[in-house]
Order: structure tokens, then sequence, then C-alpha cells
């Protein structure tokens, strides 16, 4: 080989691996950054000369501080969102039984609400996560929505996953998945019905997808007439006998606002779910209906049970002191 060819040759490669490292250096630098921002308390910026904003913001107010490991707050209008405020909302996070938003979809779309679930006596005394299911010989799927969402009743979860003869449990599992991959949450998994850390593992999602799986229960409105109850009877079709349901929502239950000052949003809420386990801490989404639209607001990861609703109640403070809502 020439000197010339081999001069050519070395040019060659020294042309490639600058090129490729400008590449590497740069594609770091804009991840990292996009990373940097996506993790920090954000409000959602937009262009001055952008006017068709869903909502108007009221300028000069800085982001909360929650000591949450994310929150997530959006507007929800016919079809059309605009982000409020973001903290790590693509962050995947175990979410504890918020998860039950998504068994309850999957009963109501696969269900017949008004068919008595038939869970045998045998199984009662046999099958542990069954041992908290209070229900009658004659309760329905849709009776079954009541605790499952109001008092986040971890044995009703798992008796919609085995109490149908045409689905097995992991029959369930699968169609929880594949909804949330319809719906778009392409950040989460599920591998049980009831969000309990130590059952078949870890069911994870984000602020993100949650919100998504929500604008999609907003279509039906049974599960927001369940979800603004306190308290709920279901009773036995046969007999006197009734089982009250009462929610864990302690925005709801009169308990949260009689130390503090209800705000006037409280009474725009039409709903919530809670969560809680130790590897998920506090969880919680609150939606509130405003004139036109829906707020929706989802923390994951707070530091107990209580401050999930301290952290919310800052979010949605601040939400509608920067937004006309």
């Amino acid at each position: 080989m020439t000197k010339s060819k081999k001069k050519k040759i070395l040019f060659f490669i020294a042309v490639f691996m600058f090129v490729s490292g400008s590449i590497v250096i740069f594609g770091n630098e804009s991840s990292d950054e996009k990373n940097k921002k996506d993790n920090e308390p954000q409000i959602i910026e937009r262009e001055a000369e952008k006017n068709d904003s869903l909502v108007k913001r009221v300028e000069g107010l800085s982001a909360p501080e929650l000591q949450v490991e994310a929150a997530y707050s959006v507007y929800y209008e016919e079809g059309e969102e605009e982000i409020l405020f973001s903290q790590n909302r693509h962050e995947k996070l175990p979410i504890a039984s918020i998860t039950k938003l998504m068994t309850a979809l999957i009963i109501y779309e696969n269900y017949n609400l008004n068919e008595p679930i038939r869970i045998s006596e045998s199984h009662y005394l046999t099958d542990s996560h069954l041992s908290d299911l209070r229900i009658f010989s004659d309760t329905t799927y849709g009776d079954l929505l009541y605790p499952l969402l109001l008092e986040s009743n971890n044995s009703s979860a798992y008796a919609a996953a085995i109490a149908p003869r045409d689905i097995e449990f992991d029959e369930f599992i699968f169609k929880m998945n594949q909804r949330a991959d319809e719906l778009g949450m392409k950040r989460t998994f599920f591998h049980n019905p009831s969000g309990l850390d130590n059952f078949r593992g870890v069911n994870h999602s984000t602020a993100r997808d949650l919100s998504l799986l929500i604008e999609k229960l907003l279509d039906y409105p049974l599960f927001w007439d369940i979800l603004q109850k306190e308290s709920y009877e279901i009773r036995s079709r046969s007999s006197d006998l009734y089982y009250l349901v009462e929610t864990t929502n302690k925005f709801l239950d009169g308990t949260y606002f009689l130390i503090n000052h209800r705000p006037e949003w409280h009474e725009n809420i039409i709903g919530g779910k809670t969560g809680f386990t130790y590897q998920a801490m506090g969880c919680l989404v609150v939606v509130l209906e405003t004139e036109k639209g829906y707020l929706i607001n989802v923390i994951l990861g707070a530091d107990g049970r209580i401050e999930r609703f301290e952290e919310m109640e800052k979010l949605i403070n601040w939400v509608y002191k920067s937004y006309n809502l």
C-alpha cells in the first residue's frame, strides 16, 4: 500500500471518529437536558403568540414545591388536553391501589354488571385473598365496583379476576395490560388486580399514563357516580342484610377539611382514588369538574397516607390560583 493511500484511509477514519463522537456527545447532552427538565417541577411554558390554549395562565406564580416522587395536573376538555403542572410525569413508579381503576374498567367493559358474581363458599375457606370479601350470594359485578373503588377492597379486586367462568386469572391480567396498551399507557404494567406489592409482582405506571386512564374513565358516568360518594350500602336482595362501604378519600369523607379550611374547589370534586403500600407510599388521584372540562390531578410517592392529601391540596390550590378554570 502506498503512503498516499494510507494517508487517505487515516483521514477518513479520523473524520468518521470525529463525526461519531460529536453525535454521541450532542446526543447525550440533549438526553440529559431533557431528563433534567422532566424531573423538575414545571409550569409548562407556551409561546407568547399562542392564542389557542384551553385555559389562560396567570403570570408570575412559581411552581409549587411538592414532596412527592411525581405529580401531574392536566386540563381535559372534549378529547383535548393541556398540561398545567408536571413533575417526573414519565417516571415509572409503583401505583398501589390506583391499580383498581383499571380493574374497574375491565369489569365494566367485559362483564354483565347485573350478573351475580357467585363466589363459592369453598373459596372463602381456602383462598386467603378473599378473606375480606363481604358480599352476599346475589351480589352483582355492578355491586362489586363500590367496595373496589370506594374502600379500595383488595378481596373485591381478586374476586373480579377469578369469579367469571369464562375468564381465568391470567387472562384478566392480560386484559388489563392489553387495555393499558390500547390507551397509550406505554410505561405501565400490571401483575395483579389489587396493587398489593407482594402479590405476583409490583404494578408500575407513570403520572402521565394514569391521566390517560382517567380520561377514558370519564366516558363512563357510573364510575364518577361511585367515586364521589362518601358511603354506599350493598344490600342483599333476599334479606335485610347490608354491607356499608365507606370511601378512603379524605377530601370527601368529612375528616380532612375539619382541621383545614375547605377551599372553594372542594365542591367541584367528582371523585378520586387512593393508594398506599410501603413501596409505592402515598398515591392519590383527584378529578374536578370545571365549567367546560375536567381537571385531572395525579400524585405518586408522597411520604404517607395523610401527606398524599396535603401535597394534593398544595397542587390543586396552586392550579386554581394560576389558571382561569
